[in-house]
């Protein structure tokens, strides 16, 4: 029975992050030191590889506030919960949870 329950929650989880497996995997790269959270350093030194990899027109200037604006309980940090409801929150824009990031829509605007 308690496989079934673990079954369930794994599977609520894929249908709400459509990307979790690759979410979780982009969430270990930034937390560099393994504690379950993205600290502010962290976050700076992931999003400058990052950006090494996006021409500069898709590179993100202000990590301070993007990392503000990720931070639910304003720790300074950002915990997997937190790093998953944003992708969560940005997949759902477009009213389909399906992986699919509602974010690439904004250049067309």
């Amino acid at each position: 029975m308690k496989q079934d329950s673990a079954d369930a929650n794994v599977l609520s989880m894929d249908s709400m992050y459509g990307q979790r497996t690759k979410l979780e995997a982009v969430f270990r790269y930034f937390d560099k030191n393994g504690d379950g959270a993205i600290s502010r350093t962290e976050f700076r030194l992931g999003c400058d590889f990052m950006n090494t990899t996006l021409p500069p027109d898709q590179q993100l200037k202000d990590y301070d506030h993007v990392l503000s604006l990720m931070d639910f309980d304003q720790s300074d940090t950002i915990d997997i919960n937190e790093f998953f409801e944003v992708f969560r929150l940005l997949d759902a824009k477009d009213g389909v949870v399906d992986g699919v990031l509602s974010l690439a829509d904004r250049a067309k605007g």
